[in-house]
């Protein structure tokens, strides 16, 4: 029976394979990662174009105000939505927190959003594209540093018009 093992040659390459291996692999999982997080803007966006669409059938303008519309996203926000208040052209009884336009912000009647900084490489940033805000029109921004402290910017428009403006990875 031969009991001499691996030789130093063989031990070398396997090591050289194994961190040629790991020098791709670590790339393409980053890049992967961070496209499958993008999934979340898309979700809060389409979420909020769905309470914007839903206020205005009530109130007959868009009010971009997250309180006056009920638009209340949920647990640790990578993403920050951004849009802008139109609430002034509304009856003073339907009016709420002037300032709930950004989910950075603690909003009267809701709790405070999460942003979770956990993960250094996935945070909230702010917004690169101006939201805007009229009785007839919007568009709102979701940003988040998701690669690299490259900002990815998502933004959505009254005719659920979604687009990446800038590509965070």
């Amino acid at each position: 029976m031969n009991n001499r093992g691996f030789s130093l040659p063989q031990i070398a390459i396997a090591v050289v394979f194994a961190l040629l291996l790991l020098f791709i692999f670590i790339p393409m999982q980053k890049k992967a990662k961070a496209k499958a997080r993008q999934n979340e803007a898309r979700v809060l966006l389409a979420q909020f174009h769905t309470a914007a669409q839903t206020s205005k059938s009530e109130l007959m303008i868009y009010s971009g105000n997250f309180v006056s519309m009920n638009y209340n996203p949920t647990g640790n926000l990578h993403y920050r939505i951004t849009s802008k208040d139109n609430s002034v052209s509304l009856p003073p009884e339907t009016k709420k927190d002037a300032t709930c336009i950004d989910t950075s912000q603690a909003c009267t009647g809701f709790k405070k959003w999460t942003e979770d900084f956990s993960d250094k490489i996935f945070k909230p940033a702010p917004p690169i594209t101006a939201a805007e805000t009229t009785d007839t029109l919007f568009k709102v921004t979701a940003t988040a540093t998701i690669r690299d402290e490259r900002v990815d910017e998502w933004t959505i428009d009254q005719n659920k018009d979604m687009k990446n403006t800038h590509i965070g990875y």
